[in-house]
């Protein structure tokens, strides 16, 4: 189900974990995005979504811009898949059932091989809700469901070098 408006996305630092305080893209810090060094590999990303359709579609989408995408429908199966395949970023959805994206975000935080990974929370929650529903440190970027992919394209696209 899309989101009617415009999505929109911020950077790792750019929004202070403690507070839920609105600020423009433009005011906020100008920390950079985490980078992810490719070494000359395809960049690979890994979609967690518990909407089939939503996952499809945006793992579709990501895979016509020239990334090799999977997906995942929860936070369960995103780590089975790390055995034998490696993101360099996690698309997460924030509201799942089991373990919700803040929880995923926690774990691939302290798994070795993905603490360096690139995490971005995709939502339907607004900016504000999102700040205020977790925990948002383990999160490099935020975008909000509907409207285009531009906005998390150019959010991945900004953190692999």
């Amino acid at each position: 189900m899309a989101i009617s408006g415009t999505p929109t996305e911020w950077a790792p630092s750019q929004i202070p974990a403690t507070t839920a305080q609105s600020h423009s893209l433009s005011s906020l810090s100008g920390d950079k995005l985490r980078q992810i060094a490719l070494m000359g590999q395809r960049a690979r990303i890994l979609v967690t979504d518990d909407s089939l359709p939503i996952a499809e579609a945006l793992a579709g989408s990501l895979m016509a811009n020239g990334l090799e995408t999977h997906y995942a429908l929860s936070g369960v199966e995103a780590l089975q898949r790390l055995t034998f395949w490696q993101p360099h970023v996690f698309i997460v959805d924030v509201n799942m059932p089991e373990h919700d994206g803040f929880a995923v975000a926690r774990v691939l935080r302290r798994i070795r091989s993905t603490c360096n990974a690139g995490i971005i929370a995709f939502t339907a929650l607004d900016k504000d809700d999102f700040i205020a529903s977790g925990t948002v440190r383990h999160f490099d970027g935020y975008c909000r469901k509907g409207g285009t992919h531009a906005p998390l394209l150019a959010l991945i696209n900004g953190m692999l070098v």
